[in-house]
């Protein structure tokens, strides 16, 4: 049991995430295949640091209950400030976002794309919590924060900044986004980006393009398939939408696929919209 003194809120960035569909999943998809369940679950503890000789002060706390998941990142060293630690936690996430997008479970067979992919919803804030997995607890006004952000109607598949925290730490706000880590969305509110292309300095140009056709067929696949639900259609095409404005937007693409690509066009790594092309 802990005591009293070591009971107290570190200025925290938080991140609550849930994960469109996991009923469905549970109970319908993969009723007597946990370990696919796990391997979702497991994505989550992707760890993105910045100083491989010190990798430990970078891992994140993580509390979950079923489709719920909830990490947290504190300023562990004093040499490092808390944008840095918000810049790599906002790293973190988009790496699993991305990489959930592409799953494919490697324990079934599946005959459509329309079975593959996860998507997520979420808030990130930063500011008081009390976070502990080895108890599995965490609350503090920064939790409430970041699950209201999750909640917003008819959120799309996004993580959400905090306006606290966009406003409260402008220079890790301004480094994300001139990285295309972070995108301000119609509503005002940023989130996460994992919609945009990945530099090819670091993923390499063929690796980066293969991925961005997967990512193609999974939201094409989830817009034909979804049609008739009005609710969920609406979130599979905002995720398209995004997906078909960082495809035409992005200069470096475009050249590369000019000189590398053989020619390629930008249209075909898009997904079609009944005549709409972004």
């Amino acid at each position: 049991m802990m005591k009293h003194s070591q009971i107290h809120y570190k200025e925290t960035c938080l991140s609550f995430m849930d994960i469109q569909g996991f009923e469905n999943m549970v109970l319908n998809l993969y009723p007597d295949k946990p370990m696919v369940i796990f391997e979702i679950l497991d994505e989550f503890n992707r760890v993105q640091y910045i100083c491989p000789t010190n990798w430990s002060s970078w891992l994140p706390e993580i509390v979950s209950f079923s489709d719920s998941i909830i990490r947290g990142n504190s300023r562990r060293k004093l040499d490092y400030s808390l944008d840095t630690v918000i810049i790599n936690e906002v790293q973190a996430i988009r790496l699993i976002q991305q990489k959930l997008l592409t799953w494919r479970p490697s324990s079934v067979q599946e005959s459509s794309y329309g079975s593959f992919g996860v998507f997520l919803r979420g808030g990130l804030s930063v500011g008081p919590a009390f976070i502990n997995q080895d108890d599995n607890l965490v609350f503090g006004p920064s939790v409430i924060e970041a699950v209201k952000l999750e909640d917003v109607e008819s959120s799309p598949f996004r993580i959400v900044l905090s306006p606290k925290t966009v406003t409260g730490h402008p220079k890790a706000v301004a480094d994300l986004r001139d990285e295309r880590i972070i995108a301000q969305d119609s509503d005002g509110l940023w989130y996460v980006d994992y919609l945009s292309v990945n530099s090819f300095a670091k993923y390499g140009f063929w690796i980066e393009l293969e991925r961005l056709r997967e990512v193609r067929d999974i939201l094409q696949a989830h817009i034909s398939r979804y049609a008739e639900d009005k609710k969920l259609f609406g979130k599979y095409l905002w995720a398209a939408r995004k997906h078909n404005e960082s495809i035409s937007s992005t200069k470096a693409l475009h050249d590369a696929l000019l000189t590398e690509g053989l020619g390629m066009e930008l249209s075909r790594l898009m997904v079609q919209l009944g005549g709409e092309c972004s």
